[in-house]
């Protein structure tokens, strides 16, 4: 009997990952640049985790704020404590799927086109947002790529009026996540 228990937990591991329907990574990253004259600022982050239903499309991004690197000290300090507000803001999530998923072939390797609605939620404000983006799909992987693109002005994140030159109006954001099949 007390191996009964044991038994039972690993047939279930093995079972549920014949069929999987849910793919996810800890190791995506997130890039997003914003350029103007004046300046060019670009951080990114490998601390992203993510998930896609294969079934329903549904995907999960989660990034801690703090996770983003900038080549400039300063900058960074600046964007987490002055922005972003990281201590009262830590994180940032999307939530949403891909709306063509028809066209999805996750058995298939290839290149796909895809179009994804959700809810991008940056400084406490969550947004309706949609983006284009590609699954490519390969024998041992699936890697999501998607662009977006976002106001500051739209999640309340305050810029002063000394800077609003540098910082650019639309900040592109790239999001990649490789998956394991």
């Amino acid at each position: 009997m007390k191996f009964a228990i044991p038994l039972i937990c690993c047939l279930t591991l093995v079972i549920s990952s014949f069929g999987q329907v849910k793919l996810t990574t800890q190791t995506g990253i997130i890039t997003f640049n914003s350029y103007t004259p004046i300046e060019k600022i670009s951080a990114s982050s490998n601390q992203v985790i993510g998930s896609i239903n294969k079934n329903s499309g549904a995907i999960e991004v989660y990034v801690t704020i703090q996770s983003f690197q900038f080549k400039n000290a300063l900058m960074q300090k600046h964007f987490n404590q002055n922005y972003m507000e990281s201590d009262r803001f830590p994180e940032a999530t999307f939530y949403g799927t891909i709306k063509n998923l028809t066209l999805m072939q996750y058995n298939t390797p290839g290149t796909y086109q895809a179009q994804v609605t959700g809810f991008l939620t940056i400084h406490g404000i969550e947004q309706a947002i949609a983006g284009r983006g590609t699954a490519k799909v390969t024998k041992d992987s699936v890697l999501l790529s998607s662009e977006l693109k976002v106001k500051p002005e739209d999640y309340n994140i305050n810029i002063p009026a000394l800077l609003r030159d540098n910082i650019a109006k639309v900040i592109e954001v790239q999001i990649k996540l490789s998956m394991k099949r």
